[in-house]
């Protein structure tokens, strides 16, 4: 039997959200049984190459870190313990983690960056938790920079799940590929997917197990919702 949609119009909350490295603050109209606190990611690059910078919020973060071995400990500006972790596997790499109260923010060395970057990031990269949201916002310093392109994978993500529904989601990037108002519906019965684009350079991308219809009808609620924060 198909779950059906539940009515957009009847069950929305106001969610916000800034991307981890440059605002503004997004107000949309987001479904009630999903959870306000997103997942974000954005690339930042060091002097070897672009490195994502990820928030997991507490429902979704990492808990098992079995075979993980914590290789060092720093003490960030604001008195934070960010924890580097060594991937128990080859090539080596190094996970960086920041504990917030409402998740955690990672980033990643690689084999050619070596565990000595981490002095580097920690000292670049700052994480300021808001006292509202409790959402985290990343500031870096040269020679770090923001890395945020339109090349595939190099975009900013913001996803937002439903516990209730984990087979629909919604991720805001940008920039864009599409225009303003632009829909793409993506040609899987499999799976429902529909690309729409909003205001402020914003791409949704809805996913809505195989519910089509509720996949374009979110898409389009979504899109029309979506303002910056100061302009309320």
């Amino acid at each position: 039997m198909r779950k059906e949609a539940i009515p957009l119009s009847d069950m929305v909350k106001l969610a916000r959200f800034s991307f981890l490295t440059a605002g503004p603050t997004i107000v949309f109209h987001l479904p009630a049984d999903f959870d306000e606190t997103p997942e974000l990611s954005s690339p930042v690059a060091n002097p070897n190459g672009a490195r994502s910078v990820d928030f997991l919020p507490l429902r979704r973060d990492f808990t098992d870190l079995e075979g993980y071995s914590l290789s060092r400990t720093f003490i960030d500006a604001f008195g934070g313990a960010v924890h580097v972790y060594r991937w128990p596997f080859e090539p080596a790499q190094w996970f960086l983690r920041w504990r917030l109260s409402s998740g955690s923010v990672w980033t990643h060395l690689r084999e050619e960056d070596g565990e000595e970057m981490a002095d580097l990031i920690v000292g670049c990269l700052t994480v300021i938790e808001e006292e509202d949201t409790h959402l985290p916002f990343v500031l870096i310093e040269a020679p770090l920079r923001r890395a945020v392109s339109s090349r595939p994978g190099y975009q900013e993500f913001a996803s937002f799940f439903s516990p209730m529904r984990p087979e629909w989601s919604v991720t805001f990037l940008r920039p864009s590929y599409l225009s303003e108002g632009e829909i793409v519906v993506k040609p899987d019965g499999r799976q429902a997917v529909v690309r729409v684009g909003c205001p402020l350079g914003l791409e949704a991308q809805v996913v809505a197990g195989s519910d089509a219809e509720g996949a374009r009808s979110f898409a389009e609620s979504i899109c029309g919702s979506v303002v910056e924060a100061a302009t309320l």
